[in-house]
This record gives structure tokens, C-alpha cells and sequence, in this order.
């Protein structure tokens, strides 16, 4: 297989498992090199109290530019948290410089969850720089706070009704991007997973049992997946969110089963071996 590169724009913390540490242990998982564009340093993810951060966005510019002087180029692209959405100039610099022919790019439009903003600059002027962003990416993979933002409502203005995630599905992909996955749907019977749509008019509802528990960092675990899956097997989106969707379920239900802190996330480590298994590398 030939080995692909990306490069991810996230924070990364120094305890609990999401963003960066993610996104690197699941890359490598899939044979896929991850290059880190680090956005923020965290002590710890900031589900846990008194969490020291140093922003780097000043930062960002310069290792774009050196990354295009010494010719680094990368299959695909994806970008998380952001702390400022002066960030998404060095992705979008990225994808105009250093991006193969063909190249994904990837963006998790971090912002809110359960009908709430984040805590910081999540307002609606990030929101509408978000919108402007997401118009270039190939991939979007909000949640139904997020998709609402995007859009320009209140956060808590969505609901979890078929009828109205079709529509949400539809007006993000007239932002602009080929496809587009909101992210915590259920079914109203126990289970719970993601929806997408394409400008070709594909679309689809992957769903596994809800687990009765919330850990932080499975929106990172996702979009991760999600985007290795999709650079595996190109084009074939309803296979990657099935993946993504699978193995979110079963890190989540093993964690659950262990007991373990929920804080810490999900037990993603012990899992990894199961992602890619063994006969998809022989063709079997």
C-alpha cells in the first residue's frame, strides 16, 4: 500500500485522550503518517478544571512556510479545535501549497455540543468565519449544535428529527463542500450515530446502540477515522462513516465495560489493533 501523509491542525494535551494524541495514534494505526500543526498546548483537555494553555497561532505561519520550503506534500488535510480561526489561513495556505493532487481536506468544526457554545470565542462572528471556512473544505463533520451555528442559529435551534437533519444536511452542502456528516444522530429507539449527504446526492444514516455514557474526545476519535478511512479507500464516504461510526461504539461500550474514569476518554489505546483489521491489508 502506498504510505499517505497527512497533516492535522489541532491543540494537543498533555492528559486526557482527543485532538492531537488522537488523531496521531489513529493515523498510525492505518498506516498513515500525521504531521502535527499544533494550534495550542494543553496541560490536560478542557473537560478537566484549572487547565493550563499556551496559544501558538503565531506560530502557524512560519512552519507552513517552511513545511512548502522543503517540499512536504500530504494526502490529505484536517483540521479540529481551533482557538482562532486565524488558524485556518495556515490550512487553507496548506492545501494551496503542499497538497497532492486529489488531496482531502478534512474539517471538525469545533464549536459546542448538547444545544451550547464553548466556552471562549465561540460566538457568532467565529461561527461565520467557520461557515466561510468549511465553504473550502471537502469534508465537514459537525454535530447538530455545530451544523445550527454554522448556519447562523442558536445553538440549541436544532432538532434530532429526520426531516429536520435533511434539511440541515442540505444547507451545509450549499456552503460548499462535496460532503458533509452531522455527527450524533438517534433514531429515537436506542441508537445513536451520524448522517451525510454529497453533492452527487448520496446519502446515508449509520447508527450503532446508544451506551448510556459520555466520554470527551469521540468527536476527535471520529473525524480521525473518518478521514484515514477515507484515504484507504478513496471516495467510498458511506464506508468510511460506517467505520467511524463502528469503532466509536465499540471504544465507547469497552470503556463503559471497564469502568474507567469517563474524563480520561475512551479507552483507545487497548482498541487500535481493531480498527484496520489484518485481512483488509492482505484484500481479503
Amino acid at each position: 500500500m502506498e504510505h499517505k501523509r497527512i497533516a492535522a491542525l489541532h491543540d494537543i494535551s498533555g492528559f486526557g485522550r482527543g485532538s492531537m494524541t488522537t488523531a496521531i495514534a489513529v493515523c498510525a494505526a492505518a498506516g498513515i503518517q500525521c504531521c502535527p500543526l499544533v494550534g495550542a498546548v494543553l496541560s490536560a483537555h478542557t473537560a478537566y478544571p484549572d487547565v493550563h494553555i499556551r496559544d501558538l497561532t503565531a506560530d502557524l505561519p512560519a512552519t507552513v512556510e517552511n513545511w512548502k520550503q522543503i517540499g512536504c506534500r500530504f494526502d490529505g488535510l484536517y483540521s479540529g479545535y481551533m482557538s482562532d480561526m486565524a488558524q485556518s489561513q495556515s490550512m487553507l495556505y496548506l492545501k494551496e501549497h503542499c497538497a497532492k493532487p486529489g488531496s482531502l481536506l478534512l474539517v471538525d468544526p469545533v464549536m459546542g455540543d448538547n444545544g451550547k457554545a464553548y466556552a471562549g470565542a465561540f460566538g457568532p462572528a467565529f461561527a461565520r468565519q467557520m461557515a466561510d471556512y468549511c465553504a473550502r473544505a471537502d469534508v465537514i463533520t459537525p454535530n447538530l449544535t455545530e451544523a445550527a451555528m454554522l448556519l447562523g442559529e442558536a445553538p440549541d435551534a436544532w432538532r434530532d428529527e429526520p426531516a429536520f437533519v435533511s434539511r440541515y444536511l442540505e444547507r451545509l452542502g450549499a456552503l460548499g463542500p462535496f460532503a458533509v456528516v452531522i455527527t450524533g444522530i438517534h433514531d429515537g429507539k436506542g441508537q445513536v450515530g451520524a448522517a451525510f449527504r454529497t453533492q452527487t446526492g448520496a446519502s446515508g444514516l449509520i447508527l450503532r446502540p446508544q451506551v448510556d455514557a459520555y466520554f470527551p474526545g469521540t468527536g476527535d476519535l471520529f473525524a480521525s477515522v473518518l478521514l484515514t478511512a477515507l484515504l484507504r479507500r478513496p471516495g467510498e464516504l458511506a464506508f468510511a462513516v460506517e467505520r467511524a461510526v463502528d469503532f466509536v461504539y465499540r471504544c465507547v461500550e469497552r470503556t463503559h465495560q471497564a469502568g474507567t474514569p469517563p474524563i480520561d476518554g475512551v479507552l483507545l489505546e487497548a482498541m487500535l489493533p481493531a480498527l484496520f483489521p489484518a485481512q483488509e491489508e492482505q484484500g481479503q
